[in-house]
């Protein structure tokens, strides 16, 4: 039976930032899934249902805010983990 990676959604702007981030967890094991913006981590979270959220409040398109609000909106998603910068 396959192993079970644990999901982290890493939404970020800036690229230096979200990269180091994402490198950390995966040099730990996890799956990452990063997100340069808050539309982008809305449909990524829609998509791929990540087991928690890293999310930054202020990006382009879409702030971390509102794109929390939109995925709170679905059942599936409403109880995942978001932990703000």
């Amino acid at each position: 039976m396959a192993e079970m990676k644990f999901k982290i959604l890493i939404a970020e702007d800036n690229q230096i930032i979200r990269e180091f981030i994402a490198e950390a967890f995966l040099k730990r094991g996890y799956e990452v899934l990063t997100a340069p913006n808050g539309k982008v981590a809305f449909h990524t979270t829609l998509n791929f249902h990540p087991d928690i959220i890293i999310m930054d409040y202020h990006m382009p398109v879409k702030n971390g805010f509102e794109a929390v609000a939109e995925i709170r909106q679905y059942p599936s998603c409403a109880n995942i983990p978001i932990i703000f910068l």
